[in-house]
């Protein structure tokens, strides 16, 4: 792991546990802050410096102050108008079932901690004429419709309410998760709904291998996992047992036994074994969200069916699939098509002009894993995922 990577995870554990760290002052200030800002851990890092003492270059250490003070407003403004929502489902009626960050907040010793860009609610869809009722009458506006989610829009947060816990393209995922408000846990005397312990915890970790596989993971999904561990842990025979049946149904059992011995390790301080720094490393080295280097490899690899060479029309498939993105992701990049769906293939244009003028950065990884060296990269990618234990993980390259 390079030193900005190392840098990056012991600010965050310094900000997030209130212990100084040691830290080298000759790293590149600038690469660490595009690494903590991407993956929304700004507030910890910033808590990390003050706490360990360290003397950064002013311009670093205003940039992380003001980023600080935004995800302050930010979790203010989060929580004030997602408790009004959530109030008017209580006095209305309305059943849900909030996931991942809504809930994680308050895990943390502050929830400044635990940013969050959206907020994941599960409803019955049955009840959503009435839903759309509240969120208008809050100030939300609609932004659109997709298999999985409708997703409404305040300032600069989101909502998605989901139509299941898991896209239904996810197989044996929505075998478990699929009829959520007859699995999932009333909290007595309200219309919310939680997951059993061990449904969290499957949940997190199938949430993460998607996003890891895929590209997209963020280091605040371990430390949900951290937090989970300690506010959560499983100790119950029985419990353990149901957790271990359906982490190896789902072919997450052995990924669920290496993501938890990495994310002790790195929250307790101790040195990390190559396959732990393998994952940080993939985690933390991804800044581009939509064209990401993981995104690549796992189409790749999804056209490879397991093979470590790919056809000529197998690689052109797999090119073809990144270069001519699907609606449903160039909609949340082009607002535009939302309102006019036929304007797709001037998007695709548009993104490739605009990618060969001024995303050279992207173009080159384009070519990187394309080109010569493909059955080397897929073939690694592969080794990878063997050796975590995914290789029967099914996520459809769709998703």
């Amino acid at each position: 792991m390079d030193s900005v990577c190392s840098m990056v995870l012991a600010l965050a554990r310094s900000g997030l546990l209130a212990e100084p760290c040691d830290f080298d002052n000759s790293v590149d200030w600038n690469a660490l802050l595009d690494i903590v800002e991407f993956q929304g851990i700004v507030s910890e890092v910033w808590r990390g410096v003050r706490i360990s003492g360290l003397n950064i270059p002013e311009e670093y250490a205003t940039r992380l102050k003001a980023g600080f003070l935004r995800d302050v407003r930010s979790d203010r403004f989060q929580r004030e108008t997602l408790g009004e929502v959530f109030l008017r489902f209580e006095n209305e009626g309305i059943d849900h079932l909030p996931l991942k960050g809504v809930i994680m907040k308050s895990c943390y010793p502050d929830p400044v901690y635990r940013q969050m860009s959206d907020a994941d609610i599960v409803i019955r869809l049955s009840q959503y004429p009435q839903i759309e009722k509240i969120v208008s009458e809050c100030g939300w506006s609609f932004l659109y419709e997709s298999r999985h989610e409708l997703k409404w829009k305040k300032q600069n947060f989101y909502i998605e309410f989901h139509k299941s816990a898991t896209d239904p393209g996810y197989g044996s995922f929505q075998q478990v998760f699929g009829d959520v408000f007859r699995r999932a846990q009333n909290v007595p005397g309200t219309h919310r709904y939680r997951f059993s312990t061990v449904d969290e915890y499957v949940y997190q970790v199938a949430h993460f291998s998607k996003h890891y596989m895929k590209g997209g993971a963020r280091l605040r999904s371990l430390s949900d996992l951290y937090y989970l561990l300690i506010d959560r842990p499983i100790e119950n025979e029985k419990e353990k047992e149901e957790l271990f049946s359906l982490l190896d149904e789902l072919g997450l059992l052995r990924f669920y036994n290496i993501l938890t011995e990495t994310v002790m390790d790195w929250m307790e301080g101790r040195p990390l074994g190559e396959t732990g720094e393998m994952i940080f490393t993939n985690v933390l080295s991804e800044l581009d969200a939509l064209d990401s280097t993981r995104n690549l490899m796992f189409k790749a690899a999804f056209n490879a069916h397991g093979k470590t060479h790919l056809s000529l029309s197998a690689k052109l498939r797999s090119m073809f699939s990144v270069a001519f993105l699907p609606y449903s992701i160039m909609a949340k990049v082009y607002p535009v098509l939302k309102k006019a769906p036929v304007l797709l293939p001037f998007c695709w244009i548009y993104r490739s002009i605009s990618t060969v003028l001024f995303r050279r950065t992207r173009l080159k990884k384009f070519v990187r894993i394309f080109g010569s060296d493909f059955d080397d990269t897929v073939g690694g990618y592969m080794d990878e995922v063997r050796l975590l234990g995914l290789e029967n993980v099914v996520i459809p390259e769709e998703l």
